[in-house]
């Protein structure tokens, strides 16, 4: 049997670094937006739920934040090879859902 460190396998996916907000901490407040990831939800009590794991900068520090916003994953997928971008995580009025503006 081979051991760990012989396979050399190394994950595809970044690692997401930086202080872990609430996505509400950071609606209407401007942000570079680095990165982002969709990762098995855990928590979800539905089999195969996705969570999409968001890193950005505000006020100079790097926050990570989590979503299952389906407007936020779609933008981020066709904003994909232009990363880093600068937007504001916003709710509008009346609406359940988070959108970048």
């Amino acid at each position: 049997m081979k051991e760990y460190a012989e396979l050399n396998k190394v994950s595809d996916a970044p690692a997401l670094d930086g202080e872990k907000s609430n996505v509400t901490e950071l609606i209407d407040k401007k942000l570079k937006v680095l990165a982002w990831k969709q990762i098995n939800d855990r928590f979800s009590a539905v089999e195969g739920a996705m969570v999409t794991i968001i890193q950005c900068e505000h006020d100079g520090k790097k926050k990570v934040f989590f979503t299952r916003s389906k407007v936020l994953l779609e933008q981020l997928k066709k904003l994909n090879n232009d990363l880093p971008f600068a937007a504001t995580v916003t709710k509008p009025e009346g609406k359940k859902y988070l959108t970048f503006k």
